[in-house]
């Protein structure tokens, strides 16, 4: 399953909403899962919505 995580995940502390979207990516890749942080394939099949302020530093997506 190939999943779109609308976060970008920063290295070192920066609050729960990063560790969230850290963990599950590598839970998610090491289960044999693709992660991605943009929409840019035709194939997507979960895109998970984790931070949906366009002003936040962290939001992956705009949509």
């Amino acid at each position: 399953m190939k999943v779109s995580i609308g976060t970008n995940i920063k290295e070192g502390p920066w609050g729960g909403g990063n560790l969230f979207a850290k963990n599950l990516s590598e839970f998610l890749a090491s289960n044999g899962h693709e992660v991605r942080t943009d929409l840019k394939d035709d194939d997507i099949d979960l895109i998970l919505l984790t931070e949906p302020r366009r002003t936040s530093e962290s939001s992956a997506l705009h949509i």
